[in-house]
């Protein structure tokens, strides 16, 4: 059993073990002043939104002035789908940025700027921070989360399936198996092994209770309620049909022609 420990735990853990930063390393020439040390950006997202408490950044930077660094704060608001100006001039002039708010999801898959590093924050509260998942060495995570890759991307064949009736299968293709491809964002705490390419997929998944979005695009309303659980029918990476509930087959049918036409893009795929 892991001891849940305290806030600091959980920060240090966040800014040591996950985000690399040390003190004394101000040094690094792309710092102007070498006297204030490594800067350390945080960006929190605007607590009146209901996604995370002020207190958990704080908590964070009080950890890293600690360390002797020289934490700053930048406010946002919610998700866009066009990039902030301040986020992106902040973040180019840091070191190392870590995203206290949901736009930090949004790029997870893009280019990171040369000499800097992100970390997107999921632990939304002090208690998050302080409980095991957020005070257990994040290098524990890497480690496992590998072992996992190792799993997927060795087997000849994966098995999806779930209580409500999920039946998907297929293999990983062998350029994926080359290129291990993952996010361009360090995710704290780490939870999520490498995103596997569904290409050669096929069966059926289980849909039920909410769609909702990825958080790559912002969309309203950004879910869909549904009264049953129906089927999205799948043959080689492509939806091929759906199935079950006439009344919520054409309401999700609806709801995939509307965001495909939206952003342009192949509702169809499953990525």
């Amino acid at each position: 059993m892991i001891e849940t420990r305290g806030p600091g735990d959980g920060a240090r853990n966040l800014l040591v073990n996950c985000a690399g930063l040390k003190p004394g390393e101000s040094l690094l020439l792309i710092v102007e002043d070498p006297s204030l040390g490594w800067y350390v950006l945080l960006i929190v997202e605007d607590p009146s939104l209901g996604w995370y408490d002020a207190d958990v950044a704080e908590a964070v930077a009080e950890e890293a002035r600690n360390m002797g660094l020289a934490p700053t704060m930048l406010e946002v608001g919610k998700p866009a789908n066009n990039p902030d100006a301040r986020v992106v001039e902040a973040v180019a002039a840091h070191d190392c940025t870590i995203f206290f708010a949901r736009i930090g999801d949004q790029d997870r898959f893009g280019e990171t700027v040369p000499g800097r590093r992100s970390v997107m924050c999921y632990v939304r509260d002090t208690g998050m921070l302080s409980g095991a998942f957020g005070s257990t060495d994040h290098q524990a995570f890497v480690a496992l989360k590998g072992a996992v890759n190792d799993v997927l991307l060795g087997a000849e064949r994966i098995e999806i399936s779930c209580p409500r009736g999920t039946r998907y299968a297929g293999a990983v293709s062998e350029a994926v198996r080359q290129q291990q491809t993952d996010v361009s964002v360090a995710r704290f705490p780490l939870g999520v092994p490498l995103p596997m390419d569904a290409s050669l997929f096929s069966g059926r998944v289980a849909v039920a209770d909410y769609l909702t979005p990825t958080g790559a695009r912002v969309y309203e309303p950004a879910y869909l309620a549904l009264d049953t659980t129906i089927f999205a029918e799948v043959e080689r990476g492509r939806i091929v049909g759906f199935s079950g509930d006439t009344g919520d087959v054409g309401r999700v049918r609806d709801h995939y022609k509307r965001i495909s036409d939206q952003f342009g893009i192949d509702g169809d795929a499953v990525h």
